[in-house]
């Protein structure tokens, strides 16, 4: 398998440019940049991340932990979250916590020397346990607000009144909504 040193030598650039033009592409002109691109894909190379780690501090990849995937609006967040890190080059490692504090505390855990940050949907556990990881690695925390953190949660009720006033406006008389009860989150 072709090393760096491989790349730098058929691009006939040093090591460290060829470096840069894989990892911080924005710092290398153009033409060193198609050059050391071109060597790299005639010779099959391939960024070994665990390297780039080694050098950057970043595995390149974040976590994303989820109650489940059986409910539609996490399923759809999960796909959402691997398009768009995949468009910026980085992945996702998705955890299935069941609802359960001890195994969101244990994913988080576990996951925490080899992802750079976390995005956590409908987080139980406690807010100070919470805040504890974002310490060390970013934590944004969806569908819940935390204090101290970067959160969000979706609007539904508002929603749904935008979406009922807009029916109405249109001559609808008879609205329905059928609501599918899910257990409730602790915020603490």
């Amino acid at each position: 398998m072709p090393g760096l040193e491989d790349v730098a030598r058929e691009a006939g650039v040093s090591v460290s440019t060829a470096s840069r033009a894989m990892s911080r592409p924005s710092m290398v002109a153009e033409p060193t940049l198609r050059r050391v691109r071109g060597a790299a894909e005639r010779l099959g190379f391939r960024v070994n991340p665990a390297a780039r780690a080694l050098t950057t501090g970043r595995s390149g990849f974040f976590a994303l932990l989820v109650p489940d995937l059986d409910n539609p609006f996490y399923a759809a967040t999960a796909t959402a979250a691997q398009d768009l890190a995949g468009e910026d080059g980085r992945r996702v490692i998705i955890a299935v916590t069941g609802g359960d504090p001890e195994r969101e505390a244990q994913a988080l855990a576990e996951l925490e020397s080899q992802v750079d940050g976390f995005a956590i949907q409908s987080p139980v556990g406690s807010a100070a346990a919470l805040k504890g990881v974002h310490q060390r690695k970013p934590v944004v925390a969806i569908n819940r607000r935390v204090s101290g953190l970067t959160s969000f949660t979706v609007d539904t009720p508002g929603g749904l009144g935008t979406i009922y006033d807009r029916l109405v406006e249109l001559g609808h008389r008879a609205v329905s909504y059928t609501h599918l009860t899910l257990p409730t989150t602790p915020y603490v």
